[in-house]
């Protein structure tokens, strides 16, 4: 029985660390999104692609320059799925909803 309880415990501490990460991960992307839309205050029309991969990229800079692993995980990321990315905040009128967009869901 006792077994049972430590394999429960420890199953329950697996699931509230993924569930902080995953939030601290969509609070990042929250924050990354805004920080780009804010550089671009009329809008993402007319600012190229090239454009917002550079200032995506730039953020990564922005957050992570100090912790190498994240940030090679940030650009990583950005090289993988930053088309779709893009699209999904074109398509989306705020960060949240950009960050939870399909296909490149960050939450």
């Amino acid at each position: 029985m006792h077994f049972i309880s430590t394999v429960c415990l420890l199953s329950v501490a697996v699931i509230a660390a993924f569930a902080q990460t995953q939030s601290s991960t969509c609070h990042m992307c929250e924050l990354i999104v805004n920080d780009v839309l804010a550089l671009h205050p009329n809008g993402l029309n007319g600012v190229s692609d090239t454009v917002l991969m550079a200032d995506l990229n730039n953020e990564c800079e922005k957050y992570w320059s100090q912790q190498a692993a994240e940030d090679k995980g940030c650009h990583d990321w950005l090289a993988q799925n930053g088309a779709s990315f893009i699209a999904a905040m074109r398509v989306n009128s705020n960060a949240y909803a950009a960050c939870h967009a399909a296909p490149a869901s960050v939450c």
